[in-house]
């Protein structure tokens, strides 16, 4: 399938350099990498979940659920590691068939 691109689009490292991440936060995304990096080549006993829903379209109910989910993973820490997945803006279904890359 050929595609003809209307605009350039920025590799991930010019969106990086653009918006860089604070400090704090790099910090907390590395050791977040390294745990989730833990449980996918099983050098923990922690279980990996991803969880739904499949899309969202409102942003406050988005905050809400990943604040609850945030607190959840506070409790469950010593044996899961929660990863939510949430799709913004996503098309409606129609009757072609839409399939997220994460399914396949």
């Amino acid at each position: 399938m050929a595609f003809e691109y209307l605009q350039r689009i920025p590799t991930a490292q010019e969106i990086l350099a653009e918006y860089p991440l604070p400090e704090h936060l790099a910090r907390i995304k590395a050791s977040r990498d390294a745990e989730i990096r833990a449980a996918l080549e099983r050098k923990t006993d922690k279980f990996l979940l991803i969880l739904g829903p499949c899309s969202a379209d409102r942003e406050d109910a988005v905050c809400d659920y990943i604040g609850r989910l945030s607190r959840l993973q506070e409790t469950v820490s010593d044996r899961l590691i929660l990863i939510p997945r949430i799709y913004t803006n996503k098309p409606a279904y129609s009757n072609s068939v839409l399939c997220s890359l994460v399914r396949w």
